[in-house]
């Protein structure tokens, strides 16, 4: 805290009183802040895994039918029965 003169006065402490509360605060909401954000990512990024591990199965069984659909369409011809492609 620097005076202007060599006293303190009362609204010299007000406002070095409000600034240490006011650096103080604000410190601790970032780093609550930081903790929350840390903590909501490590719930959600196993969830977001998840789905990302659904949708790739899903892609893989979308081709793996369309390809059996193909086979059974071929086999369909050859034995001479009528399908709708």
């Amino acid at each position: 805290m620097k005076l202007k003169n060599s006293y303190a006065t009362k609204a010299d402490f007000k406002k070095w009183f409000r600034q240490e509360i006011r650096a103080d605060l604000d410190f601790r909401f970032k780093d609550a802040f930081r903790q929350f954000e840390h903590r909501w990512q490590q719930i959600i990024d196993p969830i977001l895994k998840e789905i990302e591990n659904h949708r790739e199965k899903e892609i893989i069984m979308y081709h793996q039918y369309d390809r059996m659909q193909d086979l059974l369409f071929k086999i369909a011809k050859k034995v001479g029965v009528k399908t709708e492609e």
